[in-house]
């Protein structure tokens, strides 16, 4: 994921989410990785944004995150899948 450091959940509370966090796709702007709760975690890389038009029409995301790290810089990477 993009921005990180610049999301809600680490502007917040200065961390990244753990390894088995489940997250979903919201549209708002960019595609961001957000908590169930909304928190946004981090933003698709742009090659993704074709999952706007997915999200706009409906579509539903749910994906967990498989690293994250908070050094040298944070970073958080998932997998997503089709609800």
């Amino acid at each position: 994921m993009e921005d990180v450091a610049q999301c809600d959940l680490f502007t917040n509370t200065s961390n990244v989410p753990a390894v088995g966090t489940e997250l979903t796709l919201v549209h708002a702007g960019r595609i961001f990785a957000a908590t169930p709760e909304g928190v946004r975690v981090g933003a698709l890389p742009t090659k993704y944004n074709y999952l706007a038009a997915c999200l706009r029409d409906g579509n539903d995301y749910v994906g967990v995150v498989t690293a994250s790290a908070h050094a040298p810089f944070p970073q958080v990477s998932a997998d997503f899948t089709a609800r």
